[in-house]
This record gives structure tokens, C-alpha cells and sequence, in this order.
């Protein structure tokens, strides 16, 4: 279930449990988060600094990171954009989700490599979602493993984990921004 279709306690529940089972099965404790389809409750940020937790990427409100207040402290905020997401390019689950289109790996590098010159141009950051079910097929690892050799081979760009980002953001001593909840 998406965050917002949860009660206070279901999301804290389902936070829990999704700490236990890394912590359990993989040995790690996350940094950060980023929300089921980006879909975050008014209370997530509040429950994920409470946790601990350093990072969310799960908002689309800029193009460079920053720090997201909550409560007393802060979350920095890595954007994300479905423009780069692969579910948007090659994900159908019929009378679930997708359009039915699914896309060449041409055509979805074709994007994410203008989404990238047009952030780099503005000095922004670039942060691609794959799925490894979606990306990880033959044809569509080949297309994006050249497309991060065109990435990497920038001289003028960092390329780097969402951790060591927010890391460096924290760094930086930002004023955090805040997001006031509307009245409905």
C-alpha cells in the first residue's frame, strides 16, 4: 500500500518491518528512502528523521539537492523525475499500470541522455531510477551501459551514490526549506 493510504501506525508498522527484513536479510540499515511510486504521506519525512534516516528521494520539487525541514531537523531532499524513471519507459502490468507502450531502449536512453545535457547544462542533478527487473534485459543493459559510459566519461560531472550526495549536501550547512502542509 502506498504511505497515503496508511494510518499513522501502518506506515510506522511498515516502516519497521522494512528495517528488520534489510537488517535481517541483507545486514544494512538504509540511509535513505525512497517512497513506493514516490507517493509520500504528510508524515513520512517526520517518521524517516525520527528513524534516523539521512536522505528521502522521493519529492520532485528541484533540480539540485537540499535540505527538507522537519520538525526540529532536517531530511536532505535528493529530486527525482518520472522523465527518468524506466518504469515510465518499459513497465506494463495490464489494468495496473503503464500505458501498454513499451519502449525501445533507443528511445529511452534518447531522454534520459537530453534530461541529462539539459541538467548539466543548469548545473542540476541527474539522479536515473532503474528497476533491475526492467533495465537489467539484455538490449536495455546494453543501451544503458553505454549511455553511463557517455555519463561517466564527463569530466566535469560527479558521479556518485544518493548517500555520498546527501552526505555532501549536509555538508554544505543549507538553510533547510519548509513545506507547508495545505489546508483542505
Amino acid at each position: 500500500m502506498w504511505p497515503t493510504a496508511l494510518t499513522e501506525e501502518q506506515e510506522i508498522e511498515a516502516l519497521d518491518r522494512g528495517l528488520e527484513a534489510l537488517a535481517e536479510v541483507a545486514g544494512v540499515r538504509p540511509t535513505g528512502y525512497p517512497a513506493p511510486m514516490w507517493d509520500l504521506s504528510w508524515r513520512t519525512t517526520a517518521l524517516l528523521a525520527e528513524l534516523g534516516f539521512l536522505f528521502d528521494s522521493s519529492l520532485m520539487a528541484a533540480d539540485t539537492p537540499y535540505e527538507l525541514a522537519v520538525g526540529e531537523g532536517s531530511l536532505v531532499e535528493i529530486q527525482i523525475q518520472w522523465a527518468l524513471d524506466d518504469w515510465e519507459q518499459y513497465c506494463f502490468l495490464p489494468d495496473i499500470s503503464g500505458s501498454g507502450l513499451i519502449e525501445t531502449p533507443a528511445k529511452a536512453v534518447e531522454l534520459w541522455r537530453a534530461e541529462f545535457r539539459a541538467l548539466r547544462a543548469a548545473g542540476g542533478c541527474w539522479v536515473l531510477t532503474n528497476h533491475p527487473f526492467l533495465s537489467l534485459r539484455p538490449l536495455r543493459a546494453a543501451a544503458l551501459s553505454t549511455l553511463m559510459a557517455e555519463v561517466v566519461a564527463c569530466g566535469d560531472v560527479w558521479v556518485a551514490s544518493l548517500g555520498e550526495m546527501a552526505t555532501h549536501v549536509r555538508g554544505l550547512d543549507l538553510p533547510p526549506r519548509s513545506v507547508v502542509r495545505p489546508e483542505l
